[in-house]
């Protein structure tokens, strides 16, 4: 009986081999005279090429299943660069050229050598569905030897690649079946001795502190048993889906583990085109206000919302985890980017896209200008022309697209089509500035003197204590303070139970901060229902919440939120007196806080304020006050 996940090698038919050659010629300045040698695999897999495709353009991986030589890679002057030791002692020193792919169907790579056996090696893979579930593919390979030696080494050289080859794309297939990657292949890393004991020490600390030990272990086995790529850089949201919890609870698992010292904490800066991690730094403190990307020739901003992302590393007590390659891979580094093109001048590169709904980004490589294209279901297919300098107005079209791409300059270029939604694997800063373990653990963390960095949109609440002044004529000062203090440690645990952080407090008030409104109401109900006592000397508060952006500054405390939204929450305390919570109508039309307030049979009091000085625009407020029964209710939230 044939074996469904079987691969098929096929013969390589000499017309085959003419028609790649035809669709890619070898430009004569690289062949300079010389016959250059040419490798072509043909192969028929039971997958298909969007299933093959997270294997095929990870050529690092495969390469190490392959067992070929690892490489040192660096940046220079815009270009990567590449040095490796062939078969131990020949070296091998190549510039790389920016590799051009369309996703799922086709890649390409081009190296030229200045020492090795070669002048110049070229890589074509090419993908063709033949059925749901069947792919065709073309691996071609060409070499321009540096002589009759090195040709026949290379030719010698092949025929095991060739056989290494085969036995990875089967390795491929069956990856494809279950679901796993080809560095997962790997045997697992040999951790010391003093490793397993500090693991051991870990855990022990760990379980002190109160954190599941289910997820524990599943973390120490994920530190002792994960390939050395993913522990040198452990991103917190996809290794939550891969753990199966959420996302906040391994988040503040990681923090404490961090401070346990599993992990190290790093501030890495990504470059807003490539994506590509450009600066990794060891505090927050440590943020420029600019960075650039040598690779997409451009200078950035560092302080905007999603250029900061923060990632933990194995702590090298625990196990080494340096990142190792085999090859640069950059498709699998860069997979938002759809299609990859060099253009010569004057040259015009039609392509037949198939994309998924969402918007995209048109750019050239080195131009911060781009332009935004919006791929709709049910738009009619058509065809859409780009020259890196028109403009397209934003156009809606079909995910059926016939690109077709022209350079008019005087130089080549690379064009770049590539998902412009963000990574919603990212971590960003605000994510742990609205943590309260986060600034309980990690309270040396400041922003730069000076320094302003985008958190994107919060929502920011303020408390504030009903007749203060009253409360210490009445009691005195040391009673008056006592029961300010006990307030402030009851806020700093109902804020965090509703996914909020204390930002800072002020006199007899205090700020708060949240991702969403939703959060933010939750806390203010919580809040107002723990001061609701009759008592003629129980405190009584009053709560303001406003949303919008914020940027994160360093101004009384390590990591503070600045802004007008900040100001007008502040501002909005003037509308509200005990029991009552007052919030923007934005806030207030929110589905799930509409929903929140109808099921506590709380009427919103609709208002309006006007900021103080010259005449400006009103905001739209609304204002509930808890009655006694309200006030009465456990908080269910």
């Amino acid at each position: 009986m044939s074996n469904p996940a079987a691969i098929a090698r096929l013969e390589c038919r000499a017309d085959e081999l003419a028609a790649v050659l035809d669709e890619h010629p070898w430009p004569p300045a690289w062949t300079e005279g010389r016959s250059p040698l040419d490798f072509l695999w043909v192969y028929e897999l039971p997958a298909a090429p969007a299933e093959l495709w997270p294997h095929l353009a990870d050529s690092s991986a495969m390469n190490r299943r392959m067992q070929l030589t690892e490489m040192e890679l660096t940046e220079r002057d815009g270009r990567l660069h590449g040095r490796a030791m062939t078969a131990g002692f020949l070296e091998t020193v190549w510039v790389e050229e920016p590799w051009v792919w369309e996703y799922g169907r086709s890649l390409a790579c081009d190296r030229v050598y200045s020492k090795g056996l070669m002048t110049i090696a070229r890589v074509r893979v090419a993908l063709q569905e033949l059925e749901p579930g069947r792919t065709r593919l073309l691996w071609y390979t060409g070499a321009v030897p540096r002589g009759l030696l090195a040709r026949w080494l290379i030719k010698l050289g092949m025929r095991g690649i060739e056989a290494a080859h085969q036995r990875v794309m089967q390795e491929i297939i069956e990856s494809v079946r279950v679901g796993r990657r080809l560095a997962e292949l790997e045997p697992p890393p040999i951790v010391s001795p003093e490793g397993e004991a500090a693991l051991a020490t870990i855990r022990e600390r760990l379980v002190g502190d109160d954190v599941r030990p289910a997820l524990i272990d599943a973390l120490v086995d994920y530190v002792r048993a994960a390939p050395d790529d993913d522990v040198s850089r452990v991103r917190v949201r996809p290794l939550a889906r891969r753990l199966g919890c959420e996302e906040r609870e391994l988040l503040s698992t990681v923090l404490r583990a961090t401070r346990a010292g599993l992990f190290t904490l790093s501030w890495d800066i990504i470059c807003p085109h490539c994506r590509g991690m450009r600066e990794e730094l060891p505090s927050l403190g440590a943020v420029p206000e600019e960075s650039g990307c040598e690779a997409c020739g451009i200078r950035f901003d560092a302080t905007e919302p999603n250029i900061i992302e923060v990632t933990f590393r194995v702590h090298p007590v625990i196990r080494a985890s340096a990142v190792r390659h085999f090859c640069s891979a950059e498709p699998a580094t860069k997979p938002h980017i759809v299609l990859q093109t060099r253009l010569e001048p004057g040259e015009r590169r039609e392509s037949a896209l198939t994309l998924r709904p969402g918007r995209y980004r048109l750019r050239v490589l080195g131009d911060m200008r781009y332009e935004v294209l919006d791929v709709v279901d049910g738009e009619p297919a058509a065809s859409l022309r780009w020259d890196g300098v028109a403009e397209l107005d934003a156009p809606r079209v079909a995910s059926t697209l016939q690109l077709a791409l022209e350079n008019p300059d005087a130089r080549p270029r690379l064009f770049v089509l590539e998902a412009h939604d963000d990574d919603r694997d990212i971590l960003r800063p605000a994510d742990l500035f609205n943590l309260q373990l986060f600034r309980d653990l990690f309270s040396e963390e400041a922003v730069a003197t000076g320094m302003q960095l985008d958190v994107g949109v919060q929502t920011v609440l303020f408390t504030d204590i009903v007749g203060s002044t009253a409360l210490y004529e009445r009691d005195g000062d040391a009673r008056a303070f006592a029961a300010v203090r006990d307030h402030f440690i009851r806020l700093y645990e109902l804020v965090p139970e509703h996914r909020g952080v204390i930002v800072k407090t002020i006199g007899d008030a205090a700020m708060a901060a949240f991702a969403s409104p939703i959060d933010a109401v939750r806390a203010a109900l919580a809040i107002q229902r723990a001061f609701s006592s009759d008592a003629a000397d129980a405190i009584r508060v009053r709560v303001s919440i406003h949303q919008g952006p914020c940027l994160a500054v360093n101004l009384n405390a390590g990591i503070d939120y600045f802004g007008r939204v900040v100001n007008l929450a502040a501002k909005l305390q003037a509308l509200a007196a005990a029991h009552q919570i007052v919030f923007s109508a934005a806030i207030g039309e929110e589905p799930a806080v509409a929903e929140l307030l109808a099921a506590e049979a709380l009427e919103p009091e609709a208002l309006e304020y006007a900021p103080p000085g010259p005449p400006r625009r009103t905001l739209a407020v609304q204002r509930v006050t808890l009655p006694r029964a309200s006030l009465a209710r456990a908080d269910d939230g």
